[in-house]
């Protein structure tokens, strides 16, 4: 026989062999309360005959191929039309004897630098100026400041397709093309007859036509 305290162990052990049943063993139909299992915090198991799905992560094993864009039509071939354009290439400055320079006689060839002058000898494209009314403008040409009596000789092989007399400034004009279809055109300024005396001071107004090579220039 068991006493009392035996008894007593035996009742706590099988209890404990209860709760053990009651968490591990998790079936139940719906609406029935929660074990004690449950009640306590823990999950329930799934049963042995039920299968779980494993989905195993995949590694790529070579590099991705990339897929290139769908093809589209062929772009449409775009002629391009080029016009050659003769560029016509400066042989001189207008003066014949444009340099060395002379310290002793403040001359760059045929160009005389004198102060009494009082404005620059040389005139570059693009300068800023001011014209007669006060406006800016940008000076579209280059121009020399020479003394009256230098040559002047022409700057490209080519044409005279216009020249006039400017009784306004008492000299002459003269435009040069290398060809009579270029639309470039060099044009010459204030410039005189060989003919006419330009040593004499001040210069005398001289209308006489001018000579290209000894022959007079006509129209």
């Amino acid at each position: 026989m068991l006493n009392r305290f035996q008894r007593t162990i035996v009742a706590f052990l099988g209890l404990s062999v209860l709760l053990i049943c009651v968490i591990s063993c998790g079936g139940k139909s719906s609406g029935e309360p929660p074990g004690i299992g449950e009640a306590l915090g823990f999950q329930s198991q799934p049963n042995a005959s039920e299968k779980i799905a494993i989905f195993p992560t995949v590694f790529p094993t070579s590099t991705p191929k990339l897929i290139s864009s769908l093809p589209t039509s062929a772009p449409t071939p775009v002629r391009l039309i080029e016009e050659e354009v003769n560029l016509p290439k400066l042989q001189n400055f207008l003066i014949e004897n444009l340099g060395p320079y002379d310290s002793t006689r403040s001359t760059f060839g045929d160009l005389k630098y004198d102060i009494r002058l009082g404005i620059p000898v040389f005139n570059e494209f693009g300068m800023s100026r001011i014209d007669g009314q006060g406006n800016t403008f940008y000076n579209p040409t280059f121009e020399f400041k020479a003394p009256a009596d230098t040559l002047v000789i022409a700057p490209i092989s080519g044409v005279i397709t216009y020249f006039e007399w400017q009784s306004s400034e008492n000299d002459w004009e003269i435009h040069i093309k290398s060809s009579i279809g270029s639309e470039l055109i060099f044009g010459i300024d204030h410039v005189l007859s060989t003919d006419c005396d330009r040593l004499t001071t001040p210069v005398t107004v001289c209308d006489l036509p001018l000579k290209i090579n000894g022959n007079v220039l006509n129209s």
